[in-house]
């Protein structure tokens, strides 16, 4: 049992880690983001900052999440969202049973 919950945990853990731990994949993410919207001006320096911008508002969800809402976005009807919104895509896409789940599973692990 403790072997199941010490795996479980630690997949729930990779899963959950913020983005910001893997601030290249996520630069990716938000590019791409741009790029499906066509927001591309041919000024590199504007884009990569923009790219930063985003990136540390959006470093603290997991990348699963991340590209959850991205493809919401993409897949709709309407214009780039905002960054605002984006995030409330986000923090809908992480939902709240698995943050749930995480802290189930630190309670059984530390009990034993």
């Amino acid at each position: 049992m403790m072997a199941a919950v010490t795996m479980a945990l630690t997949s729930l853990s990779e899963i959950l880690e913020p983005s910001a731990r893997r601030r290249p994949e996520l630069a990716v993410e938000i590019a791409k983001l741009f790029a499906a919207f066509n927001l591309y001006t041919g000024d590199a320096a504007k884009s990569a900052a923009q790219v930063e911008v985003w990136g540390e508002q959006l470093g603290e969800f997991p990348l699963f999440a991340i590209r959850k809402a991205y493809r919401w976005a993409v897949r709709s009807e309407g214009k780039m969202p905002s960054l605002a919104a984006l995030i409330g895509d986000v923090r809908l896409a992480m939902g709240t049973n698995v943050v749930a789940r995480q802290g189930t599973l630190k309670g059984w692990l530390h009990s034993t």
